[in-house]
């Protein structure tokens, strides 16, 4: 039998442009979701991140972010609550994802699995690394499809043709990593740029710094004024760094916030969670400032980055660069099957289409997480119960013998 709550329900409103949500919460949506400071910070970055979602779909209807996380899959009637008895964590099965990069929620992920993927790979190898980080001087007048086409030139001109095989010849060359990050800037504009790591199969030692370093800038000015543009020194930078000594990322705190100290290849790879310098604001940052404070003018800026880079990947590595290591086994350790049930995977009860729409209209999805996190059941079904939410308890597995 279903109890009713004491305490009033968390139906949502705490995300309405609400800069600090941990402050926003309700005593109910404290006590529904645990007291301890780890528990809070994970729903309220849950909490967030969905308002992100909505506020991506509203500003770009044409592609698919409006479905994501909202729709149930074809061929599936209704939304599964799981817990995972291995990890210890919920999920939701049986739903859309839109899997673009533009999205707030399955672009982050993709490439964080991408690059902690990456990173194990490279951990695990005797390569070596430099990071390189190349962008261009601009101006607020500039629209961020000129910016970003005369990036894309510049790089296009360094990274091909004859002289970028005799560079890979002469430092060692094995491959090189490539991740885009875009920020923007009230007084210069719209500033893309990118982190590559260069990896090599021999040492960095410092007379190769030196060398690979100016004839890498004198190369990258050159084609950044091939591009229409200028690059001065400060819009390049060479550092060398070492796989084994780099702290990987491996907890995510608050939303957007890196726990662990920024290394190699962590500043290359996991530039989703990074906050903008200077006075700078990233993507994350800028969709965060309009959704959850009314900044009309951050959303229509982050709208044009993501309708500049549509399609774009944002995190790539250079072709056979990891043919000679075995990423099965990481990719297996690292990646999370949403939608595929394993022996470890309890279902606690399953939603159907119609109440999966309250659940969004309410914003309730990071209380459904902190429950199914929780392995709460009873707790669950009294959130559901209290938003007039229907759900169907999971049928018993057939034992062998019995009838059907």
């Amino acid at each position: 039998m279903v109890q009713t709550m004491n305490q009033e329900g968390s139906g949502g409103g705490a995300l309405d442009k609400i800069p600090d949500l941990r402050s926003s919460l309700k005593n109910g949506d404290k006590e529904q979701t645990g007291s301890n400071t780890e528990s809070s910070k994970k729903f309220d970055a849950r909490k967030a991140r969905f308002a992100l979602l909505a506020a991506a779909g509203y500003l770009m209807p044409e592609s698919r972010i409006p479905r994501c996380f909202k729709q149930i899959i074809p061929g599936c009637s209704h939304v599964d609550v799981v817990y995972n008895t291995a990890s210890g964590q919920g999920r939701v099965t049986n739903l859309i994802r839109c899997g673009l990069a533009s999205c707030p929620v399955c672009g982050p992920w993709d490439r964080l699995q991408k690059g902690l993927l990456w990173a194990a790979m490279l951990e695990r190898s005797s390569y070596k690394l430099a990071m390189c980080t190349m962008t261009l001087q601009h101006d607020r007048t500039e629209s961020f499809a000129v910016v970003y086409d005369r990036l894309k030139i510049a790089s296009k001109y360094v990274w091909s043709g004859r002289w970028y095989q005799l560079f890979k010849e002469q430092f060692s060359i094995a491959g090189r990593l490539t991740s885009l990050e875009v920020t923007h800037g009230q007084k210069t504009g719209f500033h893309p740029h990118y982190h590559m790591i260069l990896v090599s199969s021999k040492p960095w030692v410092p007379q190769w710094e030196t060398e690979a370093s100016l004839m890498l800038f004198k190369r990258w000015q050159n084609g950044v004024v091939r591009a229409g543009g200028w690059a001065e020194q400060a819009a390049f930078d060479f550092t060398p760094g070492n796989a084994e000594a780099a702290q990987y990322l491996t907890k995510i705190d608050g939303g957007d916030k890196l726990e662990s100290t920024w290394g190699i290849p962590q500043e290359a790879m996991l530039v989703d969670f990074k906050k903008g310098r200077g006075g700078n604001r990233s993507e994350l940052q800028l969709l965060a400032d309009y959704a959850l404070q009314g900044d009309e003018l951050a959303g229509s800026l982050w709208a044009e980055i993501q309708r500049g880079l549509f399609q774009q990947t944002r995190l790539k590595a250079s072709r056979g660069l990891f043919l000679d290591l075995d990423g099965d086994q990481v990719g297996e350790e690292l990646g999370e099957q949403w939608d595929i049930l394993t022996e470890s995977d309890v279902v606690l009860l399953s939603i159907s289409q119609f109440g999966w729409h309250i659940i969004w209209q309410k914003k309730l999805l990071a209380e459904v997480y902190a429950f199914a996190d929780a392995n709460d059941v009873t707790g669950l079904k009294q959130l559901l119960k209290q938003n007039f939410v229907t759900w169907s308890d999971p049928k018993p597995p057939t034992l062998p013998g019995s009838q059907k």
